[in-house]
């Protein structure tokens, strides 16, 4: 028998060898580990490539609803007015989440009283709870003698290593109400208290019985009641609501003539401090003091590499640890700091991954943001709204324009659009002349009907 040659005995052994690693690496058990968790049972959820579908959770969800109709005597399909649903998809990475988006309106037939709604509000809340989802709002409402209750629900779901809360159902239900009793502004708890059956059922009774007739008075006016004229019923004034701006002023905190004049401006800006700056920490204590609101113009990476943000800048390439921290940093250099906008940050806030991370910083610390804007594509109020942070955007910037006239006619601008929203939220910067500009047009402002206001006041 010939012996094996040396070169098929190393082939063997590789292959050997690689088989041996593919059914390691094909067998280990965090292989099969999601790529995200949910608080619900994965009983619940059908998990697909590592990532999870809630569309199979919420089918179970919207049964479970429909019976509590059933239970109550009433047919879904009769009751439902309108119902959207909107399949969506969320991706961070590597991670995916499927979920549908529900919008529905369901229209009750006549009741006695308002314990009808009350209970299956009550069911509403418990049903949306026990499933493992939140409940967001609840509120009421009377309209032309019908009785309306508004219910949302939202679910936390953590994405590439962060949480986010995604908007799953919006309720309406209307119910005519021929007489409403107890405490109104208690209809909606959080827990509403379930009436008894049988008090429902008395109430019913006492409605059917027929009332005793009303002695009959002869005659144009009752005995003993002076006549009175008719007149014409007195018109509701509708006032209108009185449109707001707030005007922030970025880079402070590396010069001094300029952010001297801002701090003279009869009006409520918003400081806007850059970390780390030699004049940061002196103005920010100043503005705070002169009533002013101060917010950190937190530097993000730009999509230019030969702009520098100067320090304390966050970039796209860093870890979620080092963005909290970094962010800390930057924090701890503008403690007066209630909230946040960026400076540059071009491909910074274009960055899903890097938004997602930076938005859940800030609502652990309980903050707010404001997106400056500096490029179309930013996506940091989609996830700033995703992690139910308080949050708006730049509408105008004041000063691209180095001159007065071009200031003024920028708060102009200011102007029409906050007519036109209601809001509208302005960037300056402590630049000559910009300072001037705002206080030459605080009487428009005054003319025009529009209020001066600290930022958080237009961050919802």
């Amino acid at each position: 028998m010939r012996p094996v040659p040396v070169i098929i005995k190393t082939a063997l052994i590789f292959y050997l060898v690689y088989a041996v690693l593919i059914s390691a690496v094909t067998l280990w058990p965090g292989h099969f580990r999601p790529a995200f968790t949910l608080r619900e049972s994965t009983q619940t959820s059908v998990v697909k490539d590592g990532n999870r579908d809630l569309s199979i959770r919420q089918a179970q969800y919207k049964k479970a609803w429909q019976q509590i109709l059933v239970d109550e005597g009433y047919i879904p399909q009769a009751v439902f007015k309108s119902r959207i649903e909107k399949l969506n998809e969320q991706r961070a990475g590597l991670d995916k989440v499927q979920w549908i988006d529900t919008e529905s309106i369901i229209l009750l037939p006549m009741a006695v009283t308002q314990n009808h709604l009350i209970r299956l509000t009550s069911k509403w809340q418990e049903l949306t709870q026990t499933s493992g989802f939140e409940v967001k709002s609840a509120s009421w409402g009377i309209t032309k003698g019908q009785l309306w209750v508004k219910l949302s629900s939202t679910v936390q779901v953590k994405l590439n290593k962060h949480s986010v809360n995604l908007p799953l159902e919006q309720l309406t239900m209307i119910q005519p109400v021929k007489r409403l009793r107890g405490n109104i502004p208690g209809l909606v708890p959080a827990f509403p208290p379930r009436p008894e059956p049988a008090k429902v059922k008395e109430e019913a009774e006492a409605e059917a019985k027929p009332k005793p007739k009303a002695p009959e008075i002869h005659g144009s006016q009752p005995l003993g009641m002076p006549e009175t004229k008719k007149t014409n019923p007195i018109k509701p004034v509708f006032i209108k609501k009185k449109a707001r701006v707030a005007i922030i002023i970025d880079d402070v905190g590396y010069v001094t003539g300029p952010t001297d004049a801002m701090l003279k401006v009869s009006a409520p800006l918003t400081f806007s401090v850059l970390p780390f700056g030699p004049y940061s920490q002196k103005y920010a204590a100043a503005a705070k003091e002169r009533g002013f609101e101060i917010m950190l113009h937190l530097p993000l990476e730009p999509l230019n590499p030969k702009v520098n943000p100067g320090p304390g800048v966050i970039k796209r390439s860093f870890t979620e640890e080092e963005v909290d921290e970094e962010l800390g940093k930057d924090l701890e250099q503008v403690p007066e700091a209630i909230g946040v906008n960026n400076h540059e940050g071009s491909a910074g806030t274009s960055d899903d991954r890097l938004m997602g991370i930076l938005m859940a910083a800030l609502k652990k610390r309980q903050m707010f943001f404001v997106d400056s804007m500096t490029v179309a594509s930013s996506v940091a109020l989609k996830y700033a709204r995703l992690n139910n942070l308080p949050s708006a955007k730049r509408k105008i910037f004041i000063d691209n324009q180095t001159d007065l006239a071009s200031k003024k006619q920028a708060l102009r601008e200011l102007i029409k659009i906050a007519l036109r929203d209601g809001t509208a939220i302005a960037i300056g910067h402590v630049r000559d002349n910009t300072a001037q500009a705002i206080t030459e047009m605080l009487p428009e402002f005054v003319k025009a009907g529009i209020e001066v206001v600290p930022v958080s006041q237009l961050v919802k």
